[in-house]
């Protein structure tokens, strides 16, 4: 409204600074607020990590113009904030703070049966089987199992790498432990991934044994079953 009233805005001219100023304050406690909510439920629940998704940089769809652009770079700018400051806020309690690739985390289905259909505001989502789920818990399993994944293959090749271990994985491709691309991860692709490590027997669905396997990589196996 003020710019609307405004004739001329000189260039590099602090405009509207104290009304920027009250902005920028709302979203910072906004964002402590939240980030601190998150990291004391992550601490009740014994999570050992809490992973957000890696946004980026803001991309406003083409024809977004006046309020509706506004309200989405206010989005974009609390949501940087609150991963900034549970990153801050979660070492403190003994958590880990990660993020993941955030491409069609909503888009595919936690089990792996490929793209969900979204009806109304999106939140409900229709997989290829006919079962209707709630569109964020999906995307939320999905987002847990990239996390997982990554870290039980970086446990698996730090393995590999020191003598006298036996640590052997089933996938497609010997030469490496991806199970699928990583646009493409989901809870099923965990899944696939915990069941295939085994000590020489592909066919092993429960490989709890910690023979050859470190603490860290069983407890990430655990977790994620």
């Amino acid at each position: 409204m003020k710019s609307a009233q405004t004739w001329y805005i000189p260039e590099g001219s602090s405009f509207c600074r104290s009304l920027w100023d009250n902005v920028g304050n709302l979203t910072d406690e906004i964002a402590h607020q939240y980030s601190a909510k998150l990291t004391k439920l992550a601490k009740e629940h014994n999570c050992q990590a809490i992973v957000f998704e890696h946004l980026g940089r803001l991309k406003v769809p083409r024809g977004v113009y006046g309020a509706a652009r506004k309200r989405r770079k206010f989005h974009y700018w609390l949501q940087g904030r609150i991963q900034k400051f549970t990153k801050y806020k979660s070492p403190s309690e003994g958590i880990l703070f990660s993020r993941v690739l955030a491409r069609v985390t909503s888009e595919q289905a936690f089990d792996g049966s490929g793209k969900v259909w979204r009806f109304g505001n999106k939140q409900i989502a229709l997989f290829r089987h006919e079962k209707y789920y709630n569109c964020d818990l999906s995307a939320s399993y999905n987002i847990g199992a990239r996390y997982w994944i990554r870290e039980i293959q970086e446990e698996i090749i730090s393995l590999q790498k020191k003598p006298g271990r036996d640590v052997q994985v089933a996938t497609q491709d010997e030469s490496s432990y991806v199970v699928v691309a990583r646009h493409e991860q989901t809870l099923a692709s965990l899944i696939s991934l915990v069941r295939s490590i085994s000590h020489g027997d592909a066919s092993a669905p429960t490989p709890y044994s910690s023979r050859g396997i470190s603490s860290r990589l069983e407890t990430a196996i655990i977790a994620a079953a």
